[in-house]
């Protein structure tokens, strides 16, 4: 079979292609699988065990391939550059790109490679053992989303062993975790004004990690979570650790991971004393959900908002945006304002001019009260005695 199979090694500036001649790979093992260990208990007497925890063990992996040289010369070039290739106490990368996928991990030699001389003069065979601390592969191309703006553009890369990225207006961002495991992540937060208190949300659980303190312009706070957890403040080119500044009177110490499959989070902060007027954030925002209850957006630019809330009978409020910034609104959304206790369903969308050149979208409804009113089906059960001597 045919294939597209290319395996690099990266260490200390060098970069080699064993896949490609001078270099060909054999056999690789441990590239594939890992082990498991459980850790149990068993009580006497007892069938089975009880099961205490499960890790992933470290990796062990080995690859045997050949050198090919014309000269003696050039064979003893090539395996110099092997043996530096694989220094042990040297982190290598290696990647391994397979059928279109592009992977990546970290290892360490567990000892020089081992070079034998074949039967053809030209050609050597070598053989190296590593292992790897961190078992996971992790993605290598890096990718980046953003997450609305701070005062010129709040940016921040979110990187697990992956990288997420396309720059968003939005408060909110869904990232997808396409594997099968909890991973980790590297947010940045990086302040284009003077900002306060910067945090990141999951918008469903409501966990959320945030730094508390002042950013200056052009301020950077890296957090680091999954297995590595760290908080690095950058200002100016200096570097310093931060984690003591994280919240934890307030709740917000969860180094936030992506769950398998999508992961919503919303970014938030509190604008500086001489922050721009257009910074948002912190003030009141209105949540759009379908009627299967899935978020579709956050609204915070909105030109006036009427919220009324009754004792006998369902609420009702009205919203106006000007056209641009209505998005997909559309009737039977669910509205949650975040000054309000109770959310809102629309039931009326209507345009019109607001004397300025610019149309304006107008959205009335009732508190959803009254939508459950609609749900509420009351039926008369009919029972039958019969009596029998």
């Amino acid at each position: 079979m045919r294939t597209d199979r290319d395996i690099i090694i990266r260490t200390d500036g060098n970069i080699v292609h064993l896949t490609s001649l001078p270099f060909t790979v054999q056999n690789t093992t441990g590239f594939d699988t890992v082990d498991v260990k459980h850790n149990t208990s068993q009580g006497y007497g007892q069938d089975g065990a009880t099961l205490l925890g499960s890790s992933v063990n470290t990796r062990d992996m080995s690859i045997q391939g050949q050198i090919y040289a014309e000269t003696t010369a050039e064979m003893e070039r090539l395996r110099l550059l092997l043996i530096a290739l694989f220094k042990p106490k040297t982190d290598i990368a290696i990647t391994q790109e397979y059928g279109g996928v592009k992977k990546m991990i970290i290892a360490r030699a567990k000892k020089t490679p081992k070079i034998n001389f074949s039967s053809v003069s030209v050609i050597q065979e070598y053989s190296v053992n590593l292992v790897a601390m961190m078992p996971y592969w992790e993605d290598y191309e890096t990718n980046v989303v953003g997450i609305a703006d701070w005062v010129g553009g709040m940016h921040f890369p979110l990187q697990t062993p992956t990288h997420f990225g396309i720059r968003r207006a939005s408060l909110i961002a869904v990232i997808t975790n396409d594997s099968t495991d909890d991973i980790g992540m590297t947010i940045k937060f990086i302040a284009h004004g003077i900002v306060q208190n910067p945090k990141l949300l999951n918008v469903y659980t409501q966990e959320f990690i945030q730094v508390n303190c002042t950013m200056a312009d052009g301020e950077v706070i890296a957090i680091t979570t999954g297995d590595r957890k760290t908080v690095t403040r950058t200002l100016e080119g200096v570097s310093s650790n931060y984690i003591g500044h994280i919240d934890l009177a307030g709740g917000g110490y969860t180094f936030l991971t992506l769950k398998p499959g999508d992961n919503t989070f919303r970014a938030c902060w509190k604008p500086g004393s001489h922050t721009r007027t257009d910074m948002r954030g912190s003030d009141m925002e209105i949540f759009m959900f379908n009627r299967s209850l899935e978020l579709i957006g956050i609204v915070s630019n909105f030109s006036s908002l009427e919220w009324y809330r009754k004792l006998s009978e369902p609420g009702t409020f009205s919203i106006s945006f000007l056209e641009s910034d209505a998005g997909t609104l559309q009737t039977g959304m669910i509205l949650y304002n975040t000054d309000e206790p109770e959310p809102g369903i629309i039931t009326k969308l209507t345009r019109e001019s607001n004397g300025k050149g610019s149309e304006m979208v107008i959205a009335k409804g009732y508190t959803l009260s009254r939508w459950l009113n609609q749900r509420i089906v009351a039926t008369r059960e009919l029972l039958s005695v019969h009596l029998r001597p």
